[in-house]
């Protein structure tokens, strides 16, 4: 996995729509236009176009518009008829629609061969495909903005900022105070024309700033998938205080077993590192489990359980060390398609805390979320919002845990829903309804528009037949 970017429980995954397999582009009927089936022989296609020809023809018409309706029924005709009546493009068209036609086959230029066809159209889809993977650079990234408004809330300490302030000489600004920075942001980089389309490259960086003190590094990594059970990641930091490595190797032990091994390098650890971890499905597809053993240099283990079925999904986990000892979880429930809860809870040596928070889709890859935690780390209101792979957390101190009271508690608790419900309400609901009230009327519009051309259409057709039928029996 990438250094430092996780998907944070409740985060709505990215959906992956290309299709690998053939399509035919929509488009023209041919067997329609010449008003014969699929099937059709060769034969059955030339009496069609000969008895619709002549109804078709424009210089049977009187008319200028019927002139010119009949001049794009007969061009139509035309297409149809030298298409179907070729055997090698009458194939493609088949199978791969206009497309097939459009990517090695023009109409009145040399006749290619099926097999000539089928390699330029397969050879321009392979392109395509590599202008769409080149252009998706899958930018992705976390970017955190730690906020106190603890000096709003508590009096007291106001006051000692004020003072503070004033020993060290700073101004104060009326609002929120900004605590701390942190980002981390990478990019993937195809290598396929360099090593193997199986390898993939990332580059990015990642940096923290707290109380007038930072730091920084530059992210390096590469994913090979080396066989169909098998992939190993190798990632390094390279930073103004300390650099680390990691080399990951997965692989797929069974139908339902996954194993990890991990190798790590930093200065901050003592040295190297090795870790091992196992992935399992339990009860069945919707449920797994997994044990992951630190061997060194600081060691510990971990175990947890994780269901996700239908619109509930939660996990428990346990780890024991002496770097932390304890237990953490979630509940989650997708409300609707848009809206999901979560619930969770820490308790052990680095935290104890509960949590609880919300989030909602606001596009077809964007998101917005709030929670508020309780814990020994004092009382935070976080606001998250999630576009494309891209992560920004807007964690707000609201009292720190010295200076909780109930009365605290219970407004962090309830007023931030509220205003989020009213808010909701009376402006977003309301846009969003009219939105799409004008959206939909648009599309209405564009229907109609649709409709009364094929009317029109039709209309010149049946003018037309209806002449040629007068001229034939008389």
């Amino acid at each position: 996995m990438t250094p430092g970017v996780t998907m944070e429980d409740g985060d709505f995954p990215r959906d992956d729509d290309d299709d690998d397999e053939p399509k035919a582009r929509a488009g023209r009927d041919f067997y329609a236009a010449l008003n014969v089936k699929r099937d059709a022989s060769e034969d059955d296609i030339k009496r069609a176009y000969r008895r619709l020809a002549q109804v078709a023809h424009p210089d049977k018409q009187a008319s200028p518009a019927l002139r010119e309706a009949a001049a794009r029924d007969f061009n139509r005709l035309n297409e149809a008829y030298e298409v179907l009546t070729d055997k090698d493009r009458r194939r493609i068209y088949d199978v791969y629609g206009e497309a097939g036609l459009a990517a090695g086959l023009e109409v009145g230029h040399r006749h290619k061969t099926i097999a000539e066809i089928s390699e330029e159209f397969e050879r321009a889809r392979a392109k395509e495909a590599q202008q769409r993977m080149e252009a998706k650079l899958n930018f992705r990234g976390s970017y955190g903005f730690s906020f106190s408004a603890a000096h709003l809330v508590d009096a007291e300490i106001a006051q000692r900022r004020r003072y503070v302030a004033y020993k060290r000489g700073a101004k104060l600004s009326s609002g929120l105070d900004l605590n701390g920075v942190d980002f981390n942001s990478v990019f993937d980089v195809p290598l396929a024309s360099v090593l193997d389309d199986r390898a993939t490259g990332y580059v990015g960086a990642q940096g923290q700033m707290s109380r007038g003190m930072g730091a920084g590094g530059l992210i390096l990594g590469m994913r090979v998938a080396a066989s169909e059970h098998t992939s190993w990641e190798l990632a390094t930091v390279l930073g103004s205080n300390q650099s680390a490595a990691t080399l990951n190797t997965t692989r797929q032990l069974s139908e339902h077993t996954a194993g990890n091994l991990t190798y790590s390098y930093s200065d901050a650890q003592g040295g190297l590192g090795l870790a091992v971890g196992l992935e399992r499905a339990l009860f069945d597809e919707h449920t797994k489990g997994s044990l992951s053993w630190n061997v060194g240099p600081t060691s510990g283990m971990s175990t947890g359980v994780q269901r996700t079925k239908g619109r509930n999904s939660w996990k428990f986990d346990l780890s024991v060390g002496p770097a932390s000892t304890g237990i953490a979880g979630f509940f989650a429930r997708r409300w609707s398609k848009k809206t999901s809860f979560r619930f969770g809870f820490r308790a052990g040596t680095a935290a104890i805390d509960v949590d609880f928070g919300g989030t909602r889709r606001v596009g077809s890859d964007s998101a917005v979320g709030m929670s508020v935690s309780v814990g020994i780390r004092g009382v935070h209101l976080k606001l998250r919002f999630n576009h494309s792979g891209q992560r920004f957390s807007f964690p707000l101190l609201i009292s720190p845990y010295q200076r909780l009271t109930p009365a605290i508690v219970m407004c962090a608790l309830t007023v931030p829903w509220t205003i989020v419900a009213a808010v909701d309400r009376y402006l977003l609901s309301p846009a969003v309804a009219k939105k799409e009230a004008t959206a939909k009327a648009k599309l209405r519009e564009r229907h109609r528009e649709r409709v009364r051309a094929a009317k029109a259409e039709a209309a010149e057709a049946a003018e037309m037949l209806r002449r040629g039928t007068e001229k034939r029996t008389e």
